[in-house]
C-alpha cells in the first residue's frame, strides 16, 4: 500500500484484507484509517458496485464491534441496495446476510436474526454444497439466534452439524473450532447436561489462550462460559474468582458499557444469589441492568437481568420491587419464548409472598409443563419452577396439587 503502485481498485482490495485480518485479531485502531482509504479508491472506480458493497460491509463490521449498531445497520443496508442487480455477488450477499443476522440478535431482535442468518446459510449451501468454513460459519450463527430464541432442539443439532464441518475445514485446533464447540457448550449447559459442557467449554478455553493468549475477546468470552458453569455446578469459590476475572478481562477490552461486562455482572448475580449474598446480588444486577437499559433500542435479553434481580429482591422482603422487576422481565422477553413459563413460576412466588390472590393451579402447574416441554427435567430452570411450585402448594397444603407434582419430580442427581 505504500509504494501506491495499484491500481484503485486492487489497493481497495488490500486495505480492506488488511483492514479484516485486523478486525478478526481484534486490533480496531489501524482499521478506521484503512477503511477511509478503501474508500477513497473505491471512489475512484464508481462503476464497482461490489467493491463499494464491500466497503460498507466492512466499515458496518467496524462500527458493530464499536457497539454502534444504528451506523452498521445503515452501512449494511447501503451494501444490500448497491449490489440489488448483481445476481454474480451471491457471497457478498451471504456475508452481508450473515452481518446483519449477527446484530440483529446483539438487539434482541431474534426472529430477524434468524430470518437473515437462514437467507445467509441457503446462499452459501447452493454456493457450497459439499459444505466448507463459511457454510459451517452460517450453521452455527443461526443456531445462536435459535439459542436465543428458546429454539433449543434446533439450535444442538445445527451447532453439532457446525462442529464437524469446522473440523473438517480447519482442523481440531482452530479458533472457528473452538466457537463452534463453545457455543455448544452454552446450550448444553442451560439443558443442564453440564459434564458434556464443561469438557467442551475447556476445550474450548484451551485452544482459544493458545492460540490469542488471555487478552483477547474470544479467550474472555471462554473464561466466562467455564464461570458460568462453575456457578451451574455450585462449585462457587471457583466461579467468583472467574467472572470477576472475566468482567475485568471485558472492561479492559471493550469499556464498562459493553454487553459482555453486564453478562457478567448478571452470572457473578447469580453466584451470588446461590450463595445466599442477596444483597450483593441486588447491588450487582442494578449496576449490570444500568448498562444494559443504555442499549437502543432496549435490549430484550436484560429480561435475565430483571429476572435474576426479582429474585434476589423477593428474598430480601422487597416484594414490591421483586413484583415490578418481574413484571418487567416478562414484558422484555418475546410473548412466545421458551423461558416465559419460568418467569411466571417466579412472578408467582412473588404474588405469593405479597399475599394477592391468583390462578396458582394454572400459574405454576402449566408453566411447569411449559419450562418441562421446551427446556427438560433436568435443566436448572425445571428445578427451580418445581421447588417454586412445590413451595407454594406446601405453604396452603393443598395436597391435591402436591400430589400432581409427585409426577412431575425431577429426576436426582446420581
Amino acid at each position: 500500500l505504500a509504494t501506491g503502485h495499484f491500481a484503485p481498485a486492487v489497493h481497495a482490495e488490500v486495505a480492506l484484507t488488511l483492514a479484516e485480518i485486523y478486525q478478526q485479531q481484534w486490533r480496531l485502531s489501524p482499521v478506521e484509517a484503512l477503511l477511509a482509504d478503501a474508500r477513497a479508491q473505491s471512489e475512484l472506480v464508481p462503476e464497482d458496485l461490489a467493491l463499494a458493497a464491500r466497503v460498507l460491509t466492512a466499515e458496518g463490521k467496524l462500527a458493530y464491534n464499536r457497539n454502534n449498531y444504528t451506523l452498521a445497520k445503515e452501512r449494511y443496508l447501503s451494501a444490500l441496495q448497491a449490489i440489488a442487480n448483481s445476481p454474480d455477488q451471491r457471497s457478498l450477499l451471504a456475508t452481508i446476510k450473515n452481518n446483519l443476522g449477527e446484530l440483529h440478535l446483539a438487539q434482541g431482535a431474534f426472529a430477524e436474526g434468524i430470518a437473515a442468518h437462514s437467507e445467509a446459510l441457503k446462499i452459501r449451501r447452493t454456493l457450497f454444497p459439499d459444505g466448507n468454513q463459511k457454510v459451517g460459519e452460517s450453521l452455527q450463527n443461526l443456531a445462536g439466534g435459535e439459542r436465543a430464541n428458546g429454539q433449543l432442539e434446533n439450535a444442538e443439532q445445527h451447532y453439532r452439524e457446525a462442529i464437524v464441518m469446522q473440523r473438517q475445514a480447519l482442523g481440531e485446533e482452530h479458533p472457528e473450532v473452538a466457537t463452534a464447540i463453545s457455543n455448544l457448550s452454552v446450550l448444553l449447559m442451560s439443558r443442564g447436561r453440564l459434564d458434556e459442557a464443561q469438557a467442551l467449554a475447556d476445550d474450548a478455553w484451551a485452544i482459544r489462550r493458545q492460540v490469542f493468549g488471555d487478552q483477547h475477546p474470544q479467550t474472555a468470552n471462554s473464561l466466562h462460559n467455564v464461570a458460568s458453569l462453575a456457578v451451574q455446578r455450585g462449585d462457587y469459590a471457583r466461579a467468583v474468582p472467574l467472572l470477576q476475572r472475566s468482567i475485568e478481562t471485558h472492561q479492559d477490552l471493550f469499556g464498562e458499557q459493553h454487553i459482555a461486562v453486564a453478562a457478567g455482572m448478571n452470572n457473578l448475580g447469580k453466584a451470588y444469589i446461590a450463595q445466599g449474598q442477596y444483597e450483593s446480588a441486588c447491588e450487582i444486577l442494578a449496576r449490570a441492568i444500568a448498562r444494559f437499559e443504555q442499549a437502543d433500542p432496549p435490549n430484550p435479553l436484560a429480561a435475565y437481568f430483571y429476572y435474576n434481580l426479582a429474585a434476589a429482591e423477593l428474598k430480601t422482603e422487597r416484594g414490591e420491587d421483586a413484583l415490578q422487576s418481574v413484571q418487567t422481565a416478562i414484558a422484555r422477553l418475546p410473548a412466545d419464548h421458551a423461558d416465559q413459563a419460568l418467569f411466571r413460576t417466579l412472578q408467582g412466588s412473588v404474588l405469593a409472598e405479597l399475599g394477592k390472590n391468583f390462578d396458582s393451579r394454572r400459574l405454576f402447574l402449566d408453566a411447569l409443563r411449559d419450562v418441562q416441554a421446551s427446556r427438560g427435567t433436568q435443566s436448572d430452570a425445571y428445578s427451580a419452577a418445581y421447588e417454586r411450585a412445590s413451595s407454594y402448594f406446601r405453604r396452603v397444603n393443598d395436597v391435591s396439587a402436591l400430589n400432581v407434582l409427585a409426577a412431575l419430580e425431577p429426576p436426582r442427581a446420581d
